[in-house]
């Protein structure tokens, strides 16, 4: 509940920014952002952490069929409308990051390059974290990252 109350001031504080052409505020919307990216990469560890201390196997964890990916856990409404803001940021920092190209590092531009590259770092981090420390055998693909299966649908260790 926490995290989606500094969700939402992130993107009042964005918005605010925005429509009242204020670029501190988007800079502080986009230092708000990414250190909430930095809080997400500490529970990815604590997740790893404990998934790697359990005793359930990887192949239980994923669906046998044709979806090659771990189970995610029931979500709650709080959970989605927070993944549903920080998508919206996200989104909104690539737009900013594209939408000051020309005009050099402008306050839009800052603050989107902290959004937006503070996603990446952290997405691909998380990875990172997801197959060190708890053990899964991940691959970046193209599309992302990804559980290594063989032909035959085991795990690949």
């Amino acid at each position: 509940m926490i995290i989606l109350l500094f969700m939402l001031t992130s993107a009042s504080a964005l918005l605010f920014g925005l429509l009242l052409r204020n670029e501190v505020s988007v800079i502080v919307a986009a230092v708000v952002y990414a250190s909430l990216g930095i809080v997400g990469l500490y529970q990815t560890y604590r997740h790893a952490k404990a998934y790697r201390h359990t005793n359930v196997s990887p192949e239980k964890m994923c669906k046998s069929e044709k979806l090659k990916h771990i189970e995610k856990e029931e979500q709650t409404y709080a959970e989605k409308i927070t993944e549903w803001i920080g998508g919206a940021i996200t989104f909104t920092g690539l737009f900013l990051v594209i939408a000051s190209k020309d005009n050099g590092m402008s306050g839009y531009g800052i603050g989107g390059w902290i959004i937006w590259g503070g996603a990446i770092f952290c997405y691909f981090l998380s990875g990172i974290i997801m197959r060190e420390v708890g053990g899964i055998p991940l691959s970046m693909g193209y599309g992302g990252w990804k559980v290594r299966f063989t032909r035959n649908g085991r795990l690949i260790r």
